[in-house]
This record gives C-alpha cells, sequence and structure tokens, in this order.
C-alpha cells in the first residue's frame, strides 16, 4: 500500500475513536433514560438522541476503519458524510444569530400575560417575582412563589418591601407587612436563559464545524497519501518446453 504518515494516520483513528465513543454514550444514556421513563410511567421521546449518537458513532467507525486499513472508498465516504454535517452545522449557527431577535420577540410576546408568566414560574421553580414590574405586578397581593426562602435572606437576591402576602390576606384583616421577595423579574430571567440557551446553541454548532472541518482535512491527506497497489502478472510457461524463465523472475549475473 501507500505511504501514509503514522502519525497522521493514527491520530485521525484516535480523532473518530473518541468520536465514537461519544455516539455510543448518547445512545446509552438515550435507552437509560427510557427506561427510567418507562419506570416513573413517563412519556419521552429519546429517539432524536439515539438517532443522533448511532450516525456519529457509524461515521467515526467508517473512518476508523478507513484509516486504519487505507481504503480510499471509505474515506471518501467518510469525508462526505462529515462535510454534509459540518455545512449543516454552520447553517444551523449563522441561522440561531439571525432568528436570535425573532425568538426572543417569540418568547416575550408568549409571556405578555402575567398568567403564563406565573404558571412558568411555578412550574420551574424559578427564582423571580412578578412580570416586568416586580413585586409591584402583584400590587400588595405578593404570591408564595414570589417570597424568598430564608437561606437567601440578607442576600442581593432578596430585597425588603412592605406588601401583604395573597395567603395572608385571606386569614387576617393586617394591611401590610415586611417582607423579602426575589428582586429578578421573571421576564428578565427567563429572556436570560433564553439567550444563555441560544449562545450554547450557536458555540455547539459552531464547534462541531470546526471539529468536522478537521476531520475532513485529514481524510483528504490520508486519500491523498494512498496509492494503488501494483499488482505483476506472471506469464505461464509453455507446456513443451522444459526450461523456463519467468518474465517476472529476478535474473541474477
Amino acid at each position: 500500500m501507500g505511504s501514509v504518515n503514522k502519525c497522521l494516520k493514527w491520530l485521525f483513528i484516535v480523532f473518530n475513536a473518541l468520536f465514537a465513543l461519544t455516539g455510543v454514550a448518547c445512545v446509552a444514556r438515550a435507552h437509560f433514560l427510557g427506561m427510567a421513563a418507562e419506570m416513573k410511567n413517563e412519556v419521552g421521546n429519546f429517539w432524536s438522541l439515539s438517532l443522533f449518537g448511532l450516525i456519529v458513532a457509524s461515521i467515526s467507525f467508517l473512518g476508523v476503519y478507513g484509516a486504519y486499513k487505507e481504503k480510499k472508498w471509505a474515506l471518501i465516504k467518510f469525508s462526505v458524510l462529515v462535510g454534509i454535517g459540518t455545512v449543516s452545522c454552520l447553517i444551523g449557527a449563522v441561522e440561531s444569530i439571525s432568528e436570535r431577535q425573532t425568538l426572543s420577540r417569540k418568547f416575550e410576546e408568549f409571556f405578555e400575560r402575567d398568567a403564563r408568566l406565573q404558571y412558568v414560574q411555578e412550574y420551574l421553580k424559578l427564582e423571580c417575582c412578578g412580570t416586568r414590574n416586580g413585586y409591584q405586578d402583584w400590587n400588595l397581593q405578593i404570591p408564595e412563589s414570589c417570597i424568598c426562602p430564608a437561606s437567601y435572606r440578607g442576600t442581593p437576591k432578596c430585597k425588603e418591601t412592605s406588601s401583604l402576602r395573597s395567603y395572608e390576606y385571606r386569614q387576617t384583616t393586617e394591611t401590610t407587612k415586611t417582607t423579602e421577595i426575589y428582586s429578578e423579574t421573571c421576564h428578565s430571567l427567563i429572556m436570560r436563559y433564553i439567550n444563555m440557551m441560544m449562545d450554547a446553541a450557536t458555540g455547539i454548532f459552531f464547534g462541531f464545524s470546526i471539529v468536522g472541518l478537521i476531520g475532513v482535512i485529514m481524510a483528504i491527506i490520508i486519500t491523498c497519501k494512498i496509492k494503488k497497489q501494483v499488482t505483476y502478472e506472471c506469464s505461464k510457461p509453455p507446456a513443451y518446453e522444459e526450461l523456463y524463465t519467468m518474465k517476472c523472475m529476478p535474473v541474477h549475473v
């Protein structure tokens, strides 16, 4: 076979082996999450994670096979598949950046109603209070979800206010009471989380694009270094000759 640089070859093999293990780990993780959901009688869709892990592992194994056996067809298929994935990740990263403002505006419209925001706050147990104006959105009847726990009191997360809790309003005729509530509004907290997730998604897309590009470059270099195997055919000696020197045999002088 051809003269492929051993360092590059084994670096490429280790590179793909790590990705193959990552794909297998994704499949195993999806399997265990599915089993846990079944035990709790919950419905979970983990097919996407399993499919992603299976695709990553299959492409990585193809790259390992092509580099180890020095098979051009395997390396070419690997380069094409990884190239498609790299372009897709780049498109996803660019779209996530361009659609950032649109998605933020849609989330703002969704949480425009206080009832929706309060439901999300209670469901996710967010440490916030009010929509945009903080506790003032609830007038004097602040819900229990806005009250800071004892462990948070005295920290920047909380602030004091003179108000009446909703459950106290039903049980007493007191007008006001000083208590500590979350200082951050739910709108700003949720939007901060959304922006963090969008930043993480953009970073993941760009990261996969860079890694995929490196893999394609290494695969192309290895493919170009692989040479065709030269075969020699020896002619058969005629049946009527007793002595015959085959053409492919070296002649010693």
